[in-house]
């Protein structure tokens, strides 16, 4: 436990000191495959739904939720 603790104290300091302007976020590395952009941003919806499940989960008894990981990551500019 103490090395992965190490290594993501690590992986966050690099993410702090790194030109996040030089990233290329929008394109996608094959095709069918997703960009940085829609990553994060799938990271970050299934956060959002996982504390909603936790917290929801705790007071319904009969809970369903639905998830569209992909509609909700598309780019839709």
């Amino acid at each position: 436990m103490k090395d992965t603790i190490r290594q993501l104290a690590t992986a966050i300091n690099d993410l702090l000191t790194y030109d996040l302007q030089s990233i290329d976020w929008d394109t996608r590395p094959a095709p069918g495959k997703w960009s940085r952009k829609e990553i994060i941003g799938h990271l970050i919806d299934s956060a959002q739904i996982k504390l909603q499940r936790f917290v929801r989960c705790t007071y319904e008894e009969i809970f369903k939720l639905t998830y569209e990981q992909v509609e909700w990551v598309q780019d839709n500019d």
